[in-house]
């Protein structure tokens, strides 16, 4: 066979084998061409939220490359909700900011627009997915889910990247926060109710054997 046909054969298997590996994981492994600036919105500075979050930003920060995460406190809007989860919520809603820790249950009352006990979701807020759930609350009675959503724009292969990290650097994140420890990557699609997996989350799940 002449070299020039044998090296469109090799390069045709090749885009055929690159094509069943990344259709497998049901992503666009194609990388956002500019920096990714990720607004994370955690909690008051002296709660678990922020602290949780701090560590998880200075871990993944150094992991991965083209994504820049900074950490803020709530946004409080007028004759809004208190407490971090429903702020953080609206402000994703809002567009202003990528990335947020909410209670599980409270996030599903946004999900649907139903009554929380505190606060009443008239509309349906739906412009954000679950990476998810991370750690228990233990200062709430009812024991929720604190849950790692991000904003529904971003691409599956920031969010792929991101779940990826987070789990991978599970130990990182405990050594500086001892939320961390709790990070377990088959209870994390546990709890999440009605809210939808980003797809690139789903995509990291299904390539480590949690989803099918």
């Amino acid at each position: 066979m002449n070299n020039w046909k044998q090296n469109i054969t090799i390069g045709f298997f090749v885009i055929i084998a690159l094509a069943f590996t990344f259709g497998a994981c049901d992503i666009s492994f194609n990388p956002d061409p500019n920096p990714v600036l990720i607004r994370f919105h955690t909690g008051g500075t002296s709660g678990d939220y922020y602290a949780f979050g701090s560590a998880f930003a200075s871990v993944l920060n150094d992991a991965l490359n083209g994504v820049r995460i900074t950490v803020h406190t709530p946004v409080f809007y007028p004759s809004g909700p208190s407490g971090a989860a429903r702020p953080n919520i609206l402000t994703i809603e809002a567009g202003n900011a990528e990335m947020a820790l909410a209670e599980n249950g409270i996030i599903n009352h946004a999900w649907n627009g139903t009554d929380d006990g505190t606060w009443n979701w008239i509309e349906q807020y739906q412009n954000f997915r679950a990476i998810g759930t991370l750690f228990t609350e233990t200062s709430v009675e009812e024991k929720p889910r604190a849950t790692l959503i991000v904003a529904s724009s971003l691409s599956n292969y920031t969010i792929y990247q991101i779940t990826k990290g987070l789990f991978e650097n599970r130990a990182q994140i405990a050594a500086l926060n001892a939320k961390g420890i709790e990070i377990d990557v088959y209870e994390a699609v546990v709890g999440l109710g009605d809210i939808p997996l980003h797809p690139g989350a789903k995509s990291y799940f299904k390539e480590v054997g949690v989803l099918p």
